[in-house]
């Protein structure tokens, strides 16, 4: 039996007429992250991928797959010609390489191509009066299952099924600057914004003297982590201290809004030199005394362009259990200097619109934003790596 992995399309199966379309961009998100193992063929079948490679590459495929949005299940699978007999002879081997031998095991049949000349009740059947010859107990309520599902060129036949990222193909919503700080929020809010199929361009405001130390200190290792789930991805590392210099003097209560209008400006700026239609944050309602709704309401007005936050709703025990899940914690709680704790002595959870926005003008923040950019070095990682160092 030929041994083949299979790749189920996720939510892009309710697309309507452009459905293609979403299925061409998943298909060349899965080949550019696999473009280096040789000998590799994806065919494309009506609700799923099939990828022929060899065996000492399936490993290291699977592992890819794992960080591929778009994706509802995938899987390691043997290929049968579609006749009863060779299906039942199909799972009994299967059955035997999968290390089910007796075992009780539940097969669970379904035919994907109606006009095949048996139904998946037929297969059962069948199966059921050869159960004596098969090395296994067929058995419904069993916590093993086999799938089998005939299809219009083959028959599948597998007991793995991993569960996808789901969501849509990345970059298929658009592309949007991401703020990221060195904490546990930001990558959970780019993991999601990912999963929504938004290109990400990461933009991180340090406060050491140069972006290598930013580098060696943690978001090498960060950005690495998030670039696995895009592919490829591009960061911008800006230094805090231009910021840092121009509000000296001014109340220490209002500098932590102060500096959310700041990055919003720099995002927006970014925005139009990447052509992003959106910024992508990390804050959730109420968490610290920036993201008061007044507060996130006054940083908001810095941009024209459309601020997703997929946090908002969340509490900071739910951002942990994703951030763990995603395999972001641990590198999220490294030790890592606070740009935010420059100016932040009891912070204002109200602060005024008007005087927020005097201060920001007498200090020509716009003006040290746009130097602030111009000071940021550029870097390209790809697959969990910068393709460059500084």
């Amino acid at each position: 039996m030929e041994k083949v992995i299979v790749v189920r399309f996720g939510e892009l199966w309710l697309k309507g007429k452009n459905r293609d379309v979403f299925v061409q961009m998943l298909r060349e998100s899965i080949e550019s992250r696999i473009s280096g193992i040789r000998n590799v063929r994806i065919v494309q079948k009506r609700d799923r991928f099939v990828i022929y490679a060899p065996k000492r590459a399936i490993n290291r495929i699977k592992a890819v797959l794992g960080y591929t949005f778009g994706i509802s299940w995938y899987g390691e699978a043997y290929l049968v010609k579609n006749r009863i007999k060779e299906i039942i002879d199909g799972v009994s081997e299967a059955s035997k390489l999968d290390g089910f031998v007796g075992k009780s095991v539940r097969i669970d049949v379904h035919r994907s191509f109606k006009q095949l000349n048996f139904t998946s009740k037929e297969v059962i059947s069948a199966m059921l009066s050869k159960k004596a010859s098969l090395p296994f107990t067929m058995d419904r309520n069993s916590d093993i299952s086999v799938f089998v599902n005939p299809d219009a060129d083959y028959t599948y036949i597998h007991a793995e099924k991993i569960v996808g990222l789901g969501g849509m193909p990345y970059g298929s919503s658009g592309k949007a600057v991401a703020l990221v700080s060195g904490g546990i929020d930001s990558p959970v809010a780019a993991f999601y914004a990912m999963k929504r199929g938004l290109e990400l361009i990461y933009l991180h405001i340090h406060p050491y003297k140069d972006s290598k130390t930013a580098l060696d200190n943690k978001m090498d290792a960060l950005l690495s982590e998030l670039s696995k789930y895009s592919g490829k991805s591009r960061v911008y590392l800006a230094p805090a201290y231009l910021f840092e210099a121009g509000i000296i003097g001014t109340d220490p209560k209002i500098g932590v809004v102060l500096f959310k209008c700041f990055m919003m400006r720099l995002a927006e700026i970014l925005c139009e030199r990447e052509k992003c239609d959106a910024i992508v944050t990390g804050e959730s309602l109420a968490q610290v005394s920036s993201q008061t709704i007044r507060n996130l309401y006054i940083s908001s007005r810095m941009t024209d362009r459309f601020v997703f936050r997929p946090l908002i709703g969340f509490d900071k025990g739910e951002i942990v259990v994703v951030a763990k899940k995603i395999k972001i914690y641990e590198v999220s709680i490294l030790k890592y200097r606070d740009v935010c704790a420059f100016n932040s002595k009891s912070p204002t959870t109200s602060a005024s619109p008007y005087r927020i926005k005097k201060v920001y003008s007498e200090r020509k923040m716009d003006e040290i934003a746009h130097e602030t950019l111009s000071k940021a070095d550029c870097l390209d990682f790809e697959n969990g790596a910068p393709l460059e160092t500084l």
